[in-house]
């Protein structure tokens, strides 16, 4: 019992192509549902990070949530919302704490926030990942 039988006869061009394109469209669509959902959360960045952080959360994935709260960040300080940059930079400290980005974020904040003894430690952190790290020290 033969289980196929391949012809020998070739496909019209017109259907292989529409075949590849199709493919492709598949294969593109959770990438661009996750773009939407960035550009919706980059548009809303200036007037609510609330938003822009729904948003990003909604394009799905660990890295993109990461962009998200680093946006956020950036939102919140712009916006003087300094409280809030420390809150989320504190989540994402606790998911990477060696990340020297994070914590000199998160020293920045605390230093605009007038909270010398939270930023002394976070300088200290700062300084176990990168020996050279001087900034805010008046070198």
């Amino acid at each position: 019992m033969p289980i196929a039988r391949l012809s020998a006869r070739p496909l019209p061009l017109h259907l292989v192509v529409a075949a590849a394109l199709l493919v492709l469209a598949i294969a593109l669509l959770p990438a661009l549902r996750r773009e939407q959902h960035l550009d919706r959360g980059q548009r809303a960045l200036g007037s609510d990070p609330g938003t822009a952080l729904r948003e990003a959360r909604a394009a799905e994935g660990p890295a993109t949530l990461q962009r998200a709260r680093e946006l956020q960040v950036a939102a919140d300080v712009d916006l003087g919302r300094f409280a809030d940059a420390e809150r989320v930079l504190r989540v994402m400290r606790a998911r990477t704490p060696a990340d020297q980005m994070i914590l000199r974020g998160l020293f920045t904040v605390q230093l605009r926030l007038g909270d010398r003894r939270a930023a002394r430690r976070t300088f200290r952190r700062l300084q176990r990942v990168d020996p050279r790290y001087t900034i805010g020290l008046g070198k």
